[in-house]
């Protein structure tokens, strides 16, 4: 009995761990005044978040359940998966850093995040 509500003592803060992430982006392009990041929150809805470009940096924030494939676009030019504007990486609880640039969204940058 005691080693079971040990073991739950110890597991509460990990429980209780904040799901928040906190994406602090850089962009460099002319053309491209916003991005658009979709991802599934922590409630299972679809977010379709538009972050603006000011002095080439761009935020968001939310609730993640663990490891989440994002989608990040920027303009569009064929609508195809092959675009340049568009592509896909991995965010997690934590404060990310991201770096993309205009027409070549395949080659994101991120820091803070495996």
């Amino acid at each position: 009995m005691i080693a079971s509500n040990l073991i739950l003592f110890l597991l509460i803060p990990i429980i209780s761990f904040s799901q928040n992430f906190k994406l602090n982006g850089e962009f460099s392009g002319q053309n491209t005044d916003e991005l658009v990041l979709r991802y599934i929150d922590i409630d299972g809805k679809h977010i379709s978040d538009t972050l603006e470009i000011e002095n080439n940096k761009f935020q968001a924030s939310g609730k993640l359940e663990g490891v989440q494939k994002v989608l990040l676009t920027g303009n569009i030019k064929s609508g195809g998966m092959e675009d340049p504007n568009l592509g896909y990486f991995f965010i997690e609880p934590g404060n990310i850093e991201v770096q993309v640039e205009e027409d070549n969204f395949k080659e994101i940058k991120i820091v803070g995040s495996n």
